[in-house]
């Protein structure tokens, strides 16, 4: 690969996070205190709603992490996760969580000792 020759290096790790967007927080946050409201009283708010509304989500995150071989342009390892955000759990967040966890599960890292 050109860009591995270019910077001296044996391989590349490429990223990729694609965030679908549905709501802003506020709506996902009135939806989650309406069913909450409508849970209270006497009729379930699962009747209610039900088919109607799905969970409050505001994202859905896709997020992959590949490392490719400099010599031959060969993928050595992918990691793949989906996630949803809502407006207790911001779509940065989601995305930041993610790429901890590609840190954690990249090989030829050193593990830290438990």
């Amino acid at each position: 690969m050109d860009l591995c020759k270019v910077l001296g290096v044996d391989a590349v790790v490429k990223t990729r996070v694609q965030k679908t967007r549905y709501m802003r927080d506020l709506a996902s946050y009135g939806i989650d205190l309406g069913y909450h409201i409508l849970s209270q009283i006497s009729i379930p708010a699962t009747v209610i709603i039900s088919g109607v509304v799905g969970p409050a989500k505001t994202n859905d995150i896709d997020a992959q992490c590949s490392l490719f071989n400099g010599a031959d342009g060969s993928l050595l390892w992918k990691d793949m996760y989906k996630a949803s955000a809502s407006w207790n759990a911001p779509a940065n967040d989601v995305i930041e969580g993610m790429t901890h966890t590609f840190a954690y599960h990249f090989p030829y890292r050193k593990k830290a000792p438990k």
